[in-house]
């Protein structure tokens, strides 16, 4: 399992190298190995998580909350362009930069996945509370872009 995060945030930086990062998906620099602990070494994302910005901040204004969803589907867009499916977008994956207005940052890619024109996902997997209704009601098997819709 982390081998795959890893591999795949790996992909994400060599895709970011010549624009240095994507504003709405959290930075790789690099990962440690000891034995049978694993230390991936993320983006410091002093803002905290969304779902407890959200808790602290509800409810928004319009313009607000629009920047908000530009944000994450700019990120997703990226993610989707460069052939990864997150498949667990919840509040809490999405991180959020110092200041007002933070930026918002997609996050933890331990269910992601590197998808192609031939991809079809059957296993449900993700925070039931968070999956898209599309993939809910699949009985089995669908088209990878609509586990992050």
């Amino acid at each position: 399992m982390f081998t795959r995060e890893v591999d795949i945030l790996k992909s994400l930086n060599q895709f970011l190298e010549s624009a240095k990062s994507h504003i709405n998906v959290v930075q790789f620099h690099e990962m440690y190995e000891e034995g049978f602990k694993i230390c991936i070494v993320l983006e410091y994302m002093p803002g905290g998580d969304f779902g407890t910005f959200l808790s602290q901040k509800a409810p928004l204004d319009e313009h607000k909350a629009r920047k908000i969803v530009q944000h994450i589907c700019s990120g997703v867009a990226f993610l989707h362009e460069h052939g990864i499916i997150h498949r667990d977008l919840k509040p809490e994956n999405i991180l959020l930069t110092e200041g007002d207005p933070a930026t918002l940052k997609i996050g933890d890619f331990g269910l992601a996945r590197i998808m192609n024109t031939e991809t079809i996902i059957k296993s449900h997997c993700g925070t039931p509370n968070y999956l898209a209704p599309e993939v809910q009601m699949q009985s089995g098997s669908g088209n990878a872009d609509k586990v992050d819709s």
